[in-house]
């Protein structure tokens, strides 16, 4: 494990508890921008590591760098999460950070698409070099009717050349959307997290070591500078570096 982490001061504060694992929740006061916007510097191979047992035994956990928000409706409550997923590449033993889409209805994942196949090719055999800058847009798009598609669109320099794997390293653009639109009329608040999760039948008490950070700058909501809250932390950290610009990261087991 590297000597030091970026940004952490050691030793981890826990003030919260995260669901599944540990990690750090920034909350983002302002909601009445309809696009979350960042700039995020991934954690490298030497200083991201997925959660292992006291054995040394991967557990099937991921670490996660992503932004998102909660809305609600009279009848709905919606939550979404996305950003980026350090996880392996498909039939490869190689390991990188993915789009991550998760919006929920609920306890209920519902369904996202590629829009445009141009802007598709960071999944399957590829993924966004660890240790790089990626550029980060969460957007709720309005489409007809009063309704709203949930947008995540990444950007940066990847392990390979497409979606199918090849040799050259290229700058790429990925969008990812919900396949359906929904009535979204009250965002009432954002986020930034850097998380190290597991699934049944483990739970973060089995977690013995795991680490991953982000630098995320340029944080925006509608293109303007937002104003932040307390830092949540459970085994977590966070540095403000600007006023718009935090370095945020999990560590346990150092």
């Amino acid at each position: 494990m590297p000597m030091s982490l970026s940004g952490c001061n050691g030793p981890c504060s826990k003030n919260a508890d995260l669901d599944d694992g540990y990690g750090v929740r920034l909350p983002i006061l302002n909601t009445s921008g309809k696009e979350l916007t960042f700039t995020v510097v991934t954690s490298g191979y030497s200083d991201t590591k997925l959660p292992t047992n006291s054995q040394g035994k991967t557990l099937g956990g991921n670490c996660y760098l992503y932004g998102g928000f909660s809305a609600n409706t009279a009848s709905n409550n919606y939550e979404a999460d996305l950003g980026l997923i350090y996880q392996k590449l498909k039939d490869s033993t190689e390991i990188g950070w993915k789009p991550y889409f998760l919006f929920k209805k609920g306890s209920t994942e519902l369904a996202y698409t590629y829009p445009d196949p141009n802007y598709s090719d960071v999944q399957g055999k590829n993924a966004y070099i660890p240790g790089d800058a990626n550029g980060i847009g969460v957007e709720i798009y309005p489409n007809y009717n009063g309704l709203c598609q949930i947008r995540l669109r990444t950007e940066g320099k990847t392990m390979h050349t497409n979606q199918y794997g090849g040799s050259q390293q290229k700058w790429l653009v990925n969008i990812i959307q919900t396949k359906n639109a929904y009535v979204l009329s009250h965002i009432s608040k954002y986020k930034l997290l850097v998380t190290s999760t597991v699934k049944s039948p483990y739970t973060e008490n089995d977690i013995s070591q795991t680490y991953c950070s982000g630098k995320f700058t340029k944080i925006a909501i509608g293109g303007s500078t937002p104003s932040f809250g307390s830092l949540e932390t459970d085994y977590g950290y966070g540095t403000k570096n600007a006023t718009n610009a935090y370095t945020l990261g999990v560590c346990k087991g150092k």
